[in-house]
């Protein structure tokens, strides 16, 4: 009898791929800066906010590099292990990619739970997109999990603001 099957992959994959290869926070950080450069970002913006009330603390990662299309973020920014910069080299003005296995991205996991991606790309179309940390982790397979983006709104720069949430933060 011969079966054909396929390699499914489990959600914890993110995590491993977030949480374990990433060393700490300061390494999740640079790894977010990193993808900021690789998009021709002249600058990025590093906000800490906490939450007292509500023992939230926010990480938020802004640059004004060109974004991302829904192509892109459906293509390749929700493609785990993406050889795209690996295979490009250099971002569209020209800079030595520093990107190259595709996994920079989930260095969000670390800093929090709850990730927000607003991404408005060169023609001004924004898109956003929801990561639930807790419901990757909560899921058997990468293929249970449903990515919500909001497409077809207008933003007025382009660049990528992302938006961590840490849910039940510590103070030190």
């Amino acid at each position: 009898t011969t079966i054909v099957s396929k390699i499914r992959p489990s959600s914890r994959m993110i995590i491993t791929l977030g949480k374990d290869l990433i060393k700490d926070v300061y390494a999740a950080i640079i790894e977010l800066v990193k993808n900021s450069y690789d998009a021709d970002s002249k600058s990025v913006n590093i906000i800490l906010k906490y939450d007292k009330k509500n023992n939230l603390l926010k990480t938020i990662v802004e640059d004004k590099g060109h974004g991302m299309s829904l192509k892109t973020i459906t293509d390749i920014w929700l493609v785990p292990a993406t050889s795209d910069k690996l295979i490009r080299k250099r971002s569209p003005k020209g800079r030595i990619l520093q990107g190259k296995k595709g996994i920079g991205r989930y260095a969000a996991g670390i800093l929090g739970d709850l990730l927000l991606v607003e991404s408005t790309d060169s023609n001004l179309n924004l898109s956003r997109i929801l990561v639930d940390f807790d419901e990757i982790t909560n899921s058997e397979f990468l293929s249970d999990i449903d990515i919500l983006i909001e497409t077809g709104l207008k933003g007025n720069n382009s660049g990528v603001i992302m938006d961590i949430t840490l849910s039940e933060a510590k103070e030190s």
